[in-house]
């Protein structure tokens, strides 16, 4: 069993709840996704100085998303370069039936997900989706001490 680093108490996350219908523990995210950040690839890109997580409802999603990538559909997660993330919880209940997840689940690894791509590493090719796939799953599996 690996021991997890302690988050240390400071303002690198926020994580703010827009949405109300699938409640979730938001210090518990704040507290993992800081433990993620622990656990991230080195060295690659430093992170931005603050990381604010939104989880939002399914139509504020699908507003950032055509808004800012031109796409008209909803999405599990957005994450620009300035460290602002947007996750859709209702999105995640939906996704997390075919990989057999708990909502909480899900959730924290979009968040991974996030950081991961604030560390610089990308998803559009194949290969680069295989790296940030096995980088992100590690960091979940330590974080919910799978490993």
């Amino acid at each position: 069993m690996s021991v997890l680093p302690t988050p240390k108490k400071n303002d690198l996350i926020q994580v703010h709840n827009h949405q109300k219908r699938h409640p979730l523990p938001i210090q518990r995210l704040q507290r993992d996704w800081m433990r993620a950040v622990a656990l991230l690839p080195r060295p690659q890109v430093a992170l931005p100085p603050q990381i604010e997580f939104h989880l939002v409802t399914t139509k504020a999603i699908q507003r950032i998303h055509l808004d800012f990538l031109q796409e008209e559909t909803p999405t599990d997660v957005i994450t620009f370069p300035y460290g602002e993330i947007f996750i859709c919880p209702a999105v995640a209940e939906t996704q997390r039936k075919e990989y057999q997840r708990k909502l909480y689940e899900e959730v924290l690894l979009y968040g991974i997900h996030a950081l991961v791509h604030l560390k610089g590493y990308e998803d559009h090719t194949p290969r680069e989706f295989k790296q940030m796939q096995k980088i992100q799953e590690k960091i979940l599996d330590q974080i919910l001490n799978r490993l």
